[in-house]
């Protein structure tokens, strides 16, 4: 606050000032201060005045006629040019600044011609030093006051945008880093077992020792060479898929995140007063709509020590002040602490989920090689997927997981599903020949909306039931981890209160003894009374593991999502 008072007191204080240089009856240095004071709203219109009253007091009432006058129409000239230019161009000021001074100053030049010619000529000679000295200080004051007063410190609201961003960025720089982890994970372990297996299986159909030596560097040479070449081909081309993910995020960040088209400091101060009727004292304010047009509040607050303030009165008051149902997001506090802490709220969503799963492994197999993930998402969505890694066991089951804990990690940087999946198979590509692909089954639903994001690669037949009528999500989509472009069917459909989404593996649906087997698990559905996601999916469970003859041949993982609207 004090530097908002000082620092155009300060400007004032200047523009008296150089009033009073003067060079052979001209004042180049007041003309070019004010020219460059331009560049500030309003500025020009408060030192005018000021400037006008220091010739006065310098130079007496004629030159002060003469160069209000010349003010004036600096002034307007200035105005004209930055309704056309939205950043003032200093070079153009300046030469602004020297036309006016010219015509004025001509003007009066030809008025007293009656001078002596030797006198008229001397008079035009010390005219090119002046318009050359008001066309450089033009240009020096004008980069000077911008340095001093535009480039400013941020606002609290700016402030808090940064901040945003950077905890945005921050979370999406951790993802990467979990994904050069897998990489090096996955590259690693597997050329150790491919360099142990092939060596002893060579070794056992040698002839003789003397042979298998020969024979171990020849073909670990030639082995290296290729491991090399291959390697680096798909290096290549995963890096080249990543970098071009990279510039696309980079390039997400760089647009403008929110849209500050709400009295942002109106509502500001009314919270402010708000809580202070409370005892709870709040700064940096920020009450903007984001990309999708909801309202955000984020700000850092703090009660007196014997203040009875709750966070739930907290949101009751933005809630009224905003006009719209907000809730507490990224809690890290359960009541208001004494010390600033920042609180974060979003609008109130339209829906929520619940889930059930059931899950049984293959016979004879100790671990699943299926895995799935259900995260209900700060930013107002529902997240499930299904990963089913190719093959059963141990190694299908850590592989599945490998993809299912990056998705986690992705979904909670706020990439886009598309996005995410094509990085996920940038990291297969780098497998060193290894096919581990995996079959992935995504949904997004949207619980502002309730419309529901399904991605399909590979992946097994979805179902939505509402009520007694069942609608099958088919793909014909490749898994992950196959081509060098990600292989992903993509269709969105609306939800309504009381529908239930229903992802299953491979294996509930081989276990189906028919011809159309998607129609006859639509029927298992629709015959299903209940509502409860958990009790659904040990029916469907169950009845799979019935048709398939009392045993598991394969993996088998049932995920339902039931979607109600919030009353």
């Amino acid at each position: 606050m004090t530097q908002k008072v000082l620092k155009p007191l300060f400007l004032l204080m200047i523009s008296w000032a150089v009033t009073g240089i003067t060079f052979f009856g001209c004042n180049p240095i007041a003309l070019a201060w004010y020219s460059a004071g331009n560049i500030l709203p309003v500025f020009g219109v408060v030192i005018a005045p000021v400037m006008a009253g220091g010739i006065y007091f310098y130079q007496g009432f004629l030159p002060m006629c003469k160069y209000t006058m010349i003010i004036l129409m600096t002034y307007v000239c200035i105005n004209l040019y930055k309704k056309w230019a939205k950043n003032p161009n200093p070079f153009i000021l300046a030469g602004i600044s020297v036309m006016t001074m010219v015509v004025m100053e001509g003007a009066d030049f030809y008025m007293n011609n009656m001078a002596s010619l030797h006198w008229s000529t001397f008079k035009m000679l010390t005219y090119i030093p002046i318009i050359m000295l008001n066309w450089s200080t033009t240009i020096i004051f004008a980069y000077g006051i911008n340095k001093f007063m535009v480039q400013k410190k941020l606002s609290p609201i700016d402030d808090g945008m940064q901040n945003v961003d950077a905890e945005q960025v921050l979370k999406t720089a951790k993802a990467f880093k979990g994904i050069a982890s897998k990489m090096q994970y996955i590259n690693s372990e597997y050329n150790e077992n491919f360099q142990n297996e092939y060596l002893e299986n060579h070794i056992n159909e040698c002839v003789c020792s003397g042979c298998a030596n020969s024979e171990i560097q020849y073909m670990e040479r030639a082995r290296l060479n290729y491991l090399w070449f291959s390697k680096m081909v798909e290096t290549r081309e995963a890096m080249a898929s990543q970098f071009n993910e990279v510039s696309k995020i980079v390039e997400k960040f760089l647009r403008p995140a929110i849209s500050e088209d709400l009295l942002t400091d109106r509502m500001a101060e009314k919270i402010q007063r708000k809580f202070r009727e409370k005892k709870i004292y709040a700064k940096k304010i920020r009450v903007v709509k984001n990309e999708k047009e909801y309202i955000e509040v984020e700000f850092y607050a703090k009660k007196k020590k014997r203040a009875k303030a709750t966070v739930r009165m907290m949101t009751d008051i933005i809630s009224r002040v905003v006009g719209k149902k907000m809730r507490m997001v990224n809690l890290e506090y359960g009541n208001i602490p004494l010390e600033y802490g920042k609180f974060q709220l979003l609008e109130e969503v339209n829906f929520h989920t619940l889930q059930g799963s059931a899950k049984t492994v293959k016979r004879n197999e100790q671990v699943s090689g299926d895995n799935f993930t259900y995260l209900v998402l700060d930013k107002g969505q529902t997240f499930m997927s299904i990963c089913d890694g190719m093959g059963s066991g141990s190694v299908a089951n850590e592989y599945s997981g490998i993809i299912i804990d990056l998705l986690e990690q992705f979904m909670d940087s706020g990439l886009n599903e598309n996005t995410i999946l094509r990085l996920i198979n940038s990291v297969l590509l780098t497998k060193s020949g290894w096919d581990i692909s995996t079959t992935v089954d995504m949904g997004m639903i949207d619980l502002y909306s309730g419309t529901c994001r399904f991605l399909k690669s590979g992946a097994a037949c979805t179902f939505i039931k509402r009520g007694n009528w069942v609608e099958c999500i088919k793909s014909t989509s490749l898994p992950i981890g196959v081509l060098n472009e990600v292989d992903v069917e993509t269709i969105t459909k609306k939800l309504y209160d009381g529908d239930f989404v229903i992802m299953i593996s491979d294996g509930i649906v081989e276990s189906l003894q028919c011809d159309d087997k998607e129609k006859e698990m639509a029927n298992v559905i629709m015959d299903i009374e209940s509502n409860n996601p958990k009790e659904m999916a040990l029916i469907i469970m169950n009845e799979a593991i019935k048709l398939s003859g009392g045993v598991p041949k394969d993996d088998m993982t049932v995920l339902v999502t039931g979607i109600w609207r919030k009353h």
